[in-house]
């Protein structure tokens, strides 16, 4: 017999009902950002990390199984959190939004390009080099253009700064001054950045084949 907790149908009988997920991810948030307040770290530090360990225990507690998901299960389980998730996204982007204020650009000023394209630029480098060679290491030269096309849609992802965790943080700590206008200037236009080049490097990708089969969303 399943418990009163779970989903009814059997095929959901050991993914928790959405209700008691979305309560367990916030106690979850509330116990890791108590214990990194107390350990004197960021508080998202806590929040990931219980998030981690909230999975860590459904995963063990429910003897889930990757392999024991199928398509139709996973979709079913998510459904239901889909608008805290769309909610989510678009407070990201609006936080993103909220970067770009005049003070933060006036108090960079020219030095805002040099810093985005030094930091884009060396992350992606980065990234695709190692990815590269970590894929090269492990799989040898076969299909070796598949390869190189998918470390370097990582390395455009890469570019990508946490924006929420960035301005969590900054807030939480009161920084003001002028590195702390670089920062969000800089995280804003990273993201951006990161969204207009990784979509054009996935289509066109994808449109001449270089993927494989595949479909045309990123």
């Amino acid at each position: 017999m399943s418990p009163s907790f779970l989903h009814i149908p059997p095929c959901l009988a050991y993914v928790p009902g959405p209700g008691l997920l979305f309560g367990l991810m916030l106690v979850a948030a509330i116990l890791g950002g108590y214990l990194a307040q107390l350990t004197r770290v960021p508080r998202v530090i806590g929040y990931l990390a219980g998030g981690a360990a909230l999975h860590a225990f459904l995963r063990y507690a429910l003897d889930i199984q990757p392999d024991s998901l199928d398509e139709t299960t996973l979709a079913a389980a998510e459904k239901p959190l889909k608008a805290i998730k769309d909610l989510g996204l678009g407070i990201i982007l609006f936080t993103i939004g909220g970067v770009f204020e005049m003070r933060h650009l006036r108090s960079v000023g020219p030095r805002l390009a040099r810093l985005a394209i030094a930091e884009s630029g060396l992350t992606l480098v980065l990234v695709f080099a190692i990815v590269c060679v970590a894929a090269f290491a492990m799989r040898g030269t076969d299909e070796w253009r598949i390869t190189v096309c998918f470390a370097l849609l990582l390395g455009l992802a890469a570019i990508a700064t946490a924006p929420a965790a960035t301005i969590f943080t900054l807030t939480e700590y009161e920084a003001k001054g002028p590195l702390t206008d670089a920062i969000l200037a800089v995280v804003g236009v990273n993201n951006v950045v990161c969204i207009v080049l990784f979509n054009i490097a996935f289509l066109t990708l994808a449109a001449s084949g270089a993927l494989g089969e595949t479909t045309l969303s990123p």
